[in-house]
């Protein structure tokens, strides 16, 4: 059943809808539109929106101590806070047919963690998984084997990291070091139904539980830290792309969602894909601790 709490935030719809960001010192929700080169924000405090088109295909956006680290299609870019100035970094993927850059996060060490995908053959485990290391401009490659690396999510008290491996239908735990360079484990956490969907973005809770949006799904699943699904939360979309706590006390989800690939009549039945959602959090204890989705957000060492 729908969330009758669930409510799209605003009228904007986006073909694929990705990588909420929630900066506190703005009271703004950030996101992307992947297939528009857009950047979309909403001021919770003045309750309106804005959009700018940049000059790359953004996939992600994660704040850094001035402006912006944005993954895109063409490889790792910074920018200025307002999205002007994009400046190219670096691209692991080039010269790999078909393989391009995905999601990206903030880690808790302050390193930007990013994924790769083979865009034109997405069950093939061509994806990896990379660090940037801002401080000295370096990118090194922290795991590979994904069929679209995706929706990175952490667990700092227990120094895990959580990857969706997309077309796989699994979510990875990976087990790191103290300072989150390298992997010291590797097992299944989660691996979903067909019926369920395909894993896409992740996000964390201050008690550790785990949030899975579900592609070809439009739901957000909930798992506690052994891997139990614990709640499904069924949105009124196909797809469910991401998600991110937000709000004064953290006690917002945001939801991004998407229209990709669906056909006229799959839209009308279901107008509201490619919304974002704003829903009460389901669980206490997300207003209390920096462990929140809100953490990985915190400025880059520079």
């Amino acid at each position: 059943m729908n969330n009758p709490l669930a409510q799209p935030l605003t009228d904007i719809t986006c073909e694929i809808g990705e990588s909420p960001i929630w900066l506190a010192s703005a009271q703004t929700l950030f996101w992307v539109d992947t297939e528009h080169n857009c950047i979309h924000q909403y001021s919770l405090k003045t309750k309106t929106h804005s959009a700018t088109d940049v000059p790359v295909a953004v996939t992600a956006i994660a704040p850094a101590s001035s402006g912006w680290l944005a993954a895109t299609k063409t490889g790792l870019y910074r920018c200025h806070a307002d999205f002007s100035g994009f400046e190219f970094i670096a691209d692991p993927t080039e010269g790999l047919a078909g393989i391009r850059l995905n999601d990206a996060v903030n880690c808790p060490s302050g390193d930007l963690w990013f994924g790769s995908m083979n865009e034109s053959h997405l069950e093939q485990a061509d994806g990896c998984l990379y660090r940037y290391r801002a401080d000295t401009h370096t990118i090194s490659q922290l795991d590979c084997g994904y069929a679209v690396a995706n929706g990175i999510a952490f667990n700092a008290r227990l120094k895990r990291a959580y990857v969706a491996n997309m077309f796989r239908g699994q979510v990875i735990e990976l087990q790191m070091n103290d300072d989150w360079t390298a992997v010291l484990n590797k097992r299944v956490f989660i691996q979903l139904p067909e019926q369920e969907g395909l894993p896409d973005g992740l996000t964390t809770d201050a008690l550790g539980n785990l949030y899975v949006c579900h592609w070809n799904k439009g739901a957000v699943s909930i798992y506690n830290p052994e891997g139990k699904c614990i709640h499904l939360e069924a949105l009124p979309v196909k797809h469910a792309t991401r998600c991110t706590f937000g709000g004064d006390k953290l006690d917002i989800l945001f939801v991004t969602t998407g229209w990709y690939g669906m056909s006229e009549q799959e839209r009308s039945e279901l107008p509201l894909s490619g919304r974002t959602f704003v829903m009460p959090s389901l669980f206490e204890g997300n207003t209390d601790s920096i462990f929140c989705e809100s953490f990985p957000h915190q400025p880059f060492r520079q």
